[in-house]
């Protein structure tokens, strides 16, 4: 997912957006979590610059069961 997030930055940045883009692995070292982790990360983000006016919060979803 970083290596989507820096392809998405790349794109905007090119297109003259500014960009804050987290690498923070709100999964680790567990999945359980990870949502409240990367929404606490944002609402700090937001905190410290008000002028933000979207948030992409890019998530893989690939959670596997015991048998597959």
């Amino acid at each position: 997912m970083v290596s989507i997030g820096a392809r998405v930055t790349e794109l905007l940045e090119a297109a003259g957006i500014r960009v804050i883009h987290d690498e923070t692995l709100h999964d680790y070292p567990s999945y359980n979590g990870s949502y409240d982790h990367s929404r606490a990360a944002i609402q700090d983000y937001l905190s410290k610059n008000p002028e933000i006016c979207l948030v992409l919060d890019l998530h893989r979803d690939a959670a596997e069961t015991a048998d597959g």
